[in-house]
């Protein structure tokens, strides 16, 4: 083998080589970072289903408090010891029906309470997803109290871009 060719097929593996290592190189990674409390408690859904959930409560909260009138009425007039069996009837028959609702309330709102919670988590979930395809990251990275990430500049929060992106999302979605 002549010199020249042997100088040629060794530049050629060495280009090869260093082309090999230059595309292979890991790329730098966009990462970022959302506050998840700030996340929740802004996300438009939130505040709506929040909204709903509260008129749900006060209503059951009247509902309960007008029992609780009509039983502070009955409970003064069967403590007078003048009271009608009848009257002493519907006083037992109404403080069941005090004690079955509230519990049935509490039971009730604790449900919706948590069918909400999943409901803002999985719309806020796909936005996310959604959003982390847009702006091309690699990791967006929760902030909670609960150590998964415990410190990074303020450059990374990518919190508020994300509220912008999800509400608008949003928006689009409940018209």
């Amino acid at each position: 083998m002549s010199k020249p060719l042997l100088w040629i097929i060794l530049s050629i593996l060495l280009g090869s080589g260093l082309i090999f290592q230059l595309v292979s190189r890991p790329t730098q990674l966009k990462t970022a970072y959302v506050s998840n409390a700030k996340l929740s408690a802004e996300f438009l859904l939130s505040k709506a289903l929040d909204a709903k959930l509260k008129n749900v409560q006060l209503t059951r909260q009247g509902i309960l408090d007008s029992l609780a009138l009509q039983l502070n009425a009955l409970e003064a007039e069967v403590a007078t010891q003048r009271a009608s069996d009848q009257v002493r009837a519907t006083f037992g028959r109404l403080q069941n029906e005090y004690r079955l609702k509230q519990q049935q309330f509490a039971e009730d709102n604790a449900l919706l309470t948590q069918r909400y919670q999943e409901q803002i988590a999985t719309q806020l979930n796909q936005y996310l997803k959604d959003f982390t395809a847009a702006e091309e990251y690699d990791y967006i990275f929760g902030a909670t109290s609960a150590g998964s990430l415990m410190g990074a500049k303020e450059g990374y929060d990518v919190t508020d871009a994300v509220l912008r992106y999800a509400n608008a999302r949003y928006k689009g979605a409940a018209q």
